[in-house]
């Protein structure tokens, strides 16, 4: 047998359990939980502000790891509902139909967080309409991280040299489109190859005219389309149509087709989104300025299209501390500027700085003043009815048939409803 003194001994077991602690240690540092993630990607840029997200959000949790399941519009509108059912995929999901998710809380799919909403700081820094689009029977649901809003695109050298300034009323903004018209400017960009832009029109009407508790009500499937406030809507639109504000081939192009006739002064004005932004030259992009759209009844409350993306956690996620740790961190002024200070959207948190872009700051302040917010037609009713009432719309901008416009859409109403 081989001798081994005490020392060698003693040193043999000390290295035993350093080694043993040091194994120990690396195996803690490695193992790292992972929060998985739903994105719908629309850009490189946006996919990039995402990733510096999750840098961030590392650096103050270094044991969690953000898996992101970035998918494209077609393929997300596939795939949220499996999420939402499965317990084994997505931790949390992000949602762009905040206008129709009352339907999945109902059915139990969603997982309240009305304690991340009791915090000082929610009640601070998001509005009262913020917090009520993600409130469903007092309970809150989801948190609000980016918005989109609405209004009218110009180059304000154009406007200039004709004298022109940005119309408040529905008067004024006949008159700023027969002035157009009448020196061989198109004074309404708009493409309907892809139907989706008719859309806005008819909600912005009907909210104008109408107001945005008829609207929610009309597009949900309560209110018929043969009734007379609605007619006052196809009316208001006819009139734009057949005094030839818009361009002539509307149905030959798509949106983004339309939007180089503004560079080069052959139309007047475009509305769009605020994502139209990005598609603005740099040489001139300084050149484009925004107005509202303009109230036509002025006993109607402002209501402003501003279609919101939340995060929320599926009923099911297996990771739902590790999920709320992240909405509570989504919802703060600097993950939210990065965001969107890349893709021209408005935080909805109020304190993030958006001081140096002029288009959020008209954002800002305009919805600041709004009483209420709608979320596009397509991101609010049901889904089955936006796909048929799409075609019908943007038919309508061909042919202004009020009669036949009216009919159909009260066929689609009474058969999906």
């Amino acid at each position: 047998m081989r001798y081994v003194s005490h020392k060698s001994l003693l040193f043999l077991i000390i290295a035993s359990l350093l080694i043993s602690t040091s194994s120990k240690f690396v195996y803690a540092a490695e193992k790292k939980q992972t929060l998985t993630v739903s994105l719908l990607i629309f850009s490189a840029e946006q996919r990039n502000a995402f990733e510096r997200v999750s840098t961030l959000f590392s650096k103050r949790n270094p044991n969690i790891h953000i898996k992101y399941v970035s998918q494209n519009d077609i393929d997300y509108k596939k795939n949220y509902r499996s999420w939402l059912e499965s317990s084994d995929n997505i931790d949390v999901l992000s949602w762009p139909w905040v206008g129709r998710f009352e339907e999945y809380v109902e059915r139990g799919q969603i997982e309240p967080i009305s304690d991340l909403w009791q915090k000082e700081s929610m009640n601070r820094d998001y509005s009262q309409l913020a917090k009520n689009l993600v409130t469903v029977n007092k309970q809150q649901y989801a948190i609000p991280y980016s918005a989109g809003f609405w209004g009218f695109y110009y180059r304000d050298s154009l406007f200039k040299k004709l004298k022109i300034q940005p119309p408040k009323d529905w008067q004024d903004f006949l008159e700023v489109c027969q002035k157009f018209k009448d020196i061989g400017i198109t004074p309404i960009a708009i493409g309907i190859k892809q139907p989706w832009p008719a859309v806005g029109w008819f909600d912005y009407l009907n909210l104008r005219i109408n107001g945005l508790k008829f609207h929610q009500d009309l597009i949900n499937g309560r209110i018929s389309f043969n009734s007379t406030s609605i007619y006052s809507v196809f009316m208001y639109w006819k009139k734009l149509i057949d005094s030839g504000f818009f361009d002539a081939d509307i149905d030959k192009v798509n949106f983004k087709q339309t939007i180089p006739l503004l560079y080069r002064n052959k139309a007047g004005m475009i509305l769009s989104g605020n994502y139209v932004t990005t598609q603005f030259p740099p040489h001139i992009r300084d050149d484009f300025k925004f107005f509202r759209f303009p109230i036509i009844n002025p006993k109607v409350e402002l209501a402003e299209e501003t279609p919101t993306d939340v995060f929320l956690i599926p009923k099911n996620s297996k990771n739902k501390a590790l999920a709320r740790k992240f909405l509570a961190f989504i919802s703060e002024p600097e993950p939210q500027m990065l965001i969107n200070n890349t893709i021209n959207f408005l935080p909805v948190n109020q304190s993030a700085d958006i001081s140096s872009n002029y288009f959020l700051n008209s954002g800002r302040e305009m919805l600041s003043q709004a009483k209420g917010y709608s979320q596009y037609f397509d991101r609010e009713a049901p889904s089955e009815f936006v796909q048929e009432v799409l075609p019908v719309l943007a038919e309508f901008m061909i042919d202004s048939d009020i009669e036949k416009a009216q009919r159909n859409l009260e066929l689609i109403r009474e058969r999906l409803f």
